[in-house]
This record gives structure tokens, C-alpha cells and sequence, in this order.
């Protein structure tokens, strides 16, 4: 009887690993940008309902982001220039801090950072201006101040 069990678990397990499909991949979450380009989170923390480890998809090819800690959380919360060149994610850093051998602290220290689609990499971090917007010439504008240009890069 055990021996059937066995080989019952063994053949579902292989049913559902050649249902997938080859070269696919199962995303936590999906965000279309442009033409061409996707957003894809590979993993979600289901307790506090955020993203990790955000890759660029351009076409069929799937790049980490560089500059971006896979450590750290964003939410589906995006704003894409008006090109579409840039995209600007939350970056979250969420965590406990030892005061003491025996006492910590829950610790969220909310940011964002802008990315260059095309290079997967971030080219600005910001702080205290994620609540800004990209405006005509596709500069990241807060308070009524340039934050970030493409020209400055």
C-alpha cells in the first residue's frame, strides 16, 4: 500500500511539473509598461501583501534589476515617464533592528527608485520625493523642483 501511495505522489508531482509549459515562468505579479516591456515580481509576502524581487521583462528575456536589493519590498504602485524609458517603483526596506541583545524593533524605511528599462538598472534613488511625477520632458518633479533628468545621467 505504501509503495502505491509512493508512486502515486511521484506521478502528480511529475504531471504538474510537465504542465507548465517550457521557458515560462510563474510571476508573484505582472505590471505591462510598453510595447515590449513588463514589470514581473518573483516572489510576494503574503503578510504585509508586498513584492519582491522585481526583474524586467523585455520580450522573452528576464533581467534582475541592478541596483535594486532583492531584500526588498515594493507594491504594484509604479509611474512610468512619459516616453516609457523609465519606471518609478517603490523601494522598501523592511526589517527588525537589535537596540539590545535581548529587544528589537520593527523597522520600514520607505523609498522608491527610478529604473532605465532599457539598461534594468536604477539611475536614482530618492527618499523624500516619491510622491512627485514625471512631467513632458520626462523629468522626475517634486515640490516644483527637477529631481531627476535623463540629461544628468
Amino acid at each position: 500500500m505504501r509503495y502505491q501511495i509512493l508512486l502515486l505522489c511521484l506521478l502528480l508531482q511529475c504531471c504538474a511539473a510537465c504542465a507548465q509549459p517550457k521557458g515560462t515562468a510563474r510571476f508573484a505579479g505582472v505590471l505591462p509598461l510598453k510595447k515590449g516591456y513588463t514589470l514581473v515580481f518573483l516572489a510576494k509576502d503574503k503578510s504585509s501583501a508586498l513584492y519582491r524581487q522585481p526583474r524586467i521583462k523585455a520580450g522573452n528575456t528576464v533581467k534582475k534589476i541592478d541596483g535594486f536589493d532583492d531584500g526588498n519590498f515594493s507594491s504594484k504602485r509604479i509611474k512610468l515617464s512619459p516616453d516609457g524609458n523609465y519606471v518609478t517603483v517603490e523601494n522598501i526596506i523592511r526589517g527588525y533592528v537589535q537596540q539590545s541583545e535581548t529587544d528589537s524593533v520593527f523597522h520600514e524605511n520607505y523609498g522608491c527608485a527610478i529604473v532605465d528599462l532599457k539598461k534594468a538598472k536604477v539611475v536614482h534613488y530618492l527618499q523624500s520625493d516619491c510622491d512627485g511625477a514625471w512631467n513632458k520632458q520626462n523629468e522626475w518633479i517634486s515640490d516644483d523642483k527637477v529631481i531627476f533628468s535623463k540629461d544628468e545621467q
